[in-house]
């Protein structure tokens, strides 16, 4: 065990604040983008030791597959205080419950049509069966399951307080740029933080940190307890601080040479056929025969 390492991109956080001692006390190493939801998600923290890397408008201009015309960035701008409330678990349960009050206002199609937007998989068309096609009734339940989920992972009942809030300040903005945009550049701000992989013509956020800008990663760990929080980790990375650690690890090594061939002279090439003597003139005379010897 003292010889594995682990490391991961975009880690959601998979434990409680109190499943373990010390979280840091794990050989993994997870890289974060401080505009990627999905780390913040999960349950409460990571184990090992999280890089965050700092996002700023170069990496959003570089990296970002998003509209740059006028109408979009006004529309991203009316949505970011919604993703600027989604810091943890807690926070994001309780703001999907705010939109959730919000939607149970809307027609059944609305509703359909905006968590076909966000990707959302239900069985909604069951569901709606089972709540004799009433969309209130629908979002009571599934608020229902979230308020479980929000117990299991904190220890305390969801603030009633802070979703009614959520759902005004998203009733308020759907008031003014729809809810169809709402929906859709809600994802946009999910999504285009997220990436993972290298597109033509567009190198995505977790690529470029790795490869251009790794230096700049900030190290923390997790501190358990009830409501945990974020400790600075310069400590975990040892002497050699950051530095020390992203040079340790993208040391290109020497190739290794590779081992040219050994060459056997080839087998002379014979005729493994079963061979019928020949018979020379002189080779039997008259009254000898030829006797096989094994």
């Amino acid at each position: 065990p003292g010889n594995m390492l682990g490391y991961g991109f975009a880690s959601p956080s998979v434990l409680s604040g109190t499943a373990t001692a010390d979280p840091s006390a794990y050989p993994l190493y997870h890289i974060l983008n401080s505009d990627d939801l999905v780390p913040r998600m999960g349950a409460m923290v990571h184990l090992g030791l999280c890089l965050t890397y700092p996002a700023d408008d170069a990496l959003r201009m570089k990296c970002y597959a998003l509209p740059q015309d006028a109408a979009s960035a006004r529309l991203r701008q009316a949505v970011a205080p919604v993703v600027r409330r989604m810091t943890d678990t807690p926070s994001c349960m309780e703001i999907a419950a705010g939109f959730l009050l919000v939607l149970s206002n809307r027609s059944v199609e609305d509703m359909l049509d905006v968590l076909s937007i966000l990707e959302v998989r239900l069985p909604l068309r069951p569901l709606l069966n089972a709540a004799d096609s009433r969309v209130d009734k629908l979002i009571r339940l599934i608020i229902r399951r979230l308020e479980a989920a929000y117990r299991s992972i904190t220890g305390r009942a969801m603030d009633r307080a802070r979703m009614a809030q959520a759902a005004d300040q998203i009733e308020e903005i759907v008031g003014r740029i729809g809810l169809r945009r709402f929906a859709d550049t809600l994802m946009q701000l999910m999504t285009a933080p997220h990436g993972i992989r290298v597109r033509r013509g567009i190198t995505e956020p977790y690529v470029y940190i790795v490869l251009q800008d790794a230096e700049k990663l900030e190290p923390w760990v997790w501190v358990s307890g009830e409501r945990p929080w974020r400790r600075h980790a310069a400590m975990q990375l040892g002497a050699g601080g950051m530095g020390g650690l992203v040079c340790r690890r993208r040391k290109i090594l020497e190739r290794r040479k590779p081992r040219i061939p050994r060459r056997h002279a080839p087998h002379p090439r014979c005729d493994t056929r079963h061979h019928v003597p020949v018979l020379q003139p002189d080779g039997v005379r008259p009254g000898e025969r030829m006797i096989r010897h094994e």
